[in-house]
């Protein structure tokens, strides 16, 4: 009971929880640029087979909405909005490595157009990924159509998990503000994985 008490006193002391609260806030300012640049760069996503997995129904109507109004804006698009659209995307990624420097106890300098610059090229890197993501699910989708469901389940949930499991690997070395080798983020980032693949299927339910 001590060591739990001291683990809770640990997160209140760093303030993971407000951490945790403010990555969320530009998580989600920065998803309607990110899928505005994601339609600019592949033109009319194919959402419908994307969101066909049972795993996104929960938030089908939310990201049909911010597809169709990214189709709408894109079309009348100009550069000053593309510039300041793909800077928002990047804050999440900016936070993320900020708020890093905060868990690690690692005092920066206040000048970031380093890390803001980083911060927009791995915004970038995220929509290719995410766009290769979209296509391998479509794929894996079609693919066991002709399986049997328990089987055709268990395929298109292991690469969820797989991708999940990338992502999360990618965004842990991302957001430590100094070098770490592959392995040390493997266990949380399993962890993770596994984590969002559940909290999914309980809000499905």
């Amino acid at each position: 009971m001590g060591k739990l008490i001291d683990v809770v006193k640990h997160f209140s002391d760093k303030r993971f929880s407000t951490i945790a609260g403010t990555l969320v806030y530009f998580l989600l300012m920065s998803i309607a640029p990110f899928i505005l640049w994601l339609t600019i760069v592949f033109g009319s996503i194919d959402f419908e087979r994307f969101l066909s997995n049972e795993l996104f129904e929960s938030v089908s109507p939310v990201l049909r909405y911010l597809k169709d109004s990214a189709e709408n804006a894109a079309s009348g698009a100009g550069i000053v909005f593309l510039v300041t659209t793909l800077y928002s995307s990047a804050n999440f990624f900016y936070h993320l490595r900020r708020s890093g420097e905060i868990i690690c106890g690692i005092e920066k300098g206040k000048s970031g157009w380093r890390l803001r610059l980083s911060a927009v090229v791995f915004s970038i890197l995220t929509i290719l990924f995410v766009a290769l993501t979209g296509g391998v699910i479509i794929g894996a989708n079609l693919l066991t159509r002709s399986l049997p469901s328990w089987l055709s389940w268990i395929i298109v949930y292991t690469v969820l998990t797989v991708f999940g499991f990338f992502i999360a690997w990618v965004l842990n070395i991302y957001a430590c503000p100094y070098r770490i080798t592959p392995a040390q983020t493997a266990a949380g980032s399993a962890i993770t994985a596994l984590s969002w693949l559940g909290a999914a299927m309980l809000f499905r339910l």
